[in-house]
C-alpha cells in the first residue's frame, strides 16, 4: 500500500508541475518544468514496476499451481470445511453463473466452468451430500 500512496503523490506532483507549465510564458522555467515532469514520470514508472513485482508470488511454477490443481482435483474438501467464505468461493469458481432458486422445483442447474467439466463434471457426486 505505500507503494500505491507513492505513485498517487508522483501523479499529483506531475498534474501540478504541468499546470506550472502550463501557466509559464518564460521558455526556460517552462524547460525546467518539462524535464521536472519527465523526471516524475520515470519515477512513477519505476514505482509501477516495483508494485508489479511485490504482486507476483515467490517460487517455482509448480509451487505456485499445486495450490490450483489440489483444488480442482477435489473442491469436496475445501466445502467440506463450512466455512461460509470457502464455500461460496467453491461456487464461484464451479459455476459460470448464480445458481437459480425456485420455490416449486427447487434449485435449478447451471453450466459448470470448464476446469470442472475437464476433469469428467462427476465431482459433485463424490460428496455425500451431492456437493450442497
Amino acid at each position: 500500500m505505500i507503494v500505491k500512496r507513492q505513485i498517487a503523490q508522483v501523479e499529483k506532483s506531475i498534474s501540478d508541475t504541468i499546470d506550472k507549465f502550463v501557466g509559464t510564458d518564460n521558455a526556460i522555467i517552462a524547460k525546467r518544468l518539462e524535464k521536472k515532469v519527465g523526471e516524475l514520470e520515470i519515477e512513477k514508472v519505476t514505482l509501477q514496476e516495483k508494485l508489479v513485482q511485490k504482486a507476483e508470488p515467490k517460487g517455482s511454477t509448480a509451487e505456485k499451481l499445486e495450490p490450483a490443481l489440489t483444488f480442482l482435483s477435489n473442491p469436496c474438501k475445501l466445502w467440506d470445511t463450512g466455512q461460509i467464505e470457502l464455500r461460496r468461493l467453491v461456487l464461484k469458481l464451479a459455476f459460470m453463473a448464480t445458481i437459480e432458486y425456485c420455490r416449486k422445483q427447487g434449485a435449478g442447474t447451471t453450466q459448470i466452468t470448464f476446469p470442472f467439466t475437464a476433469f469428467g463434471g462427476d465431482w459433485a457426486l463424490e460428496s455425500g451430500d451431492g456437493g450442497a
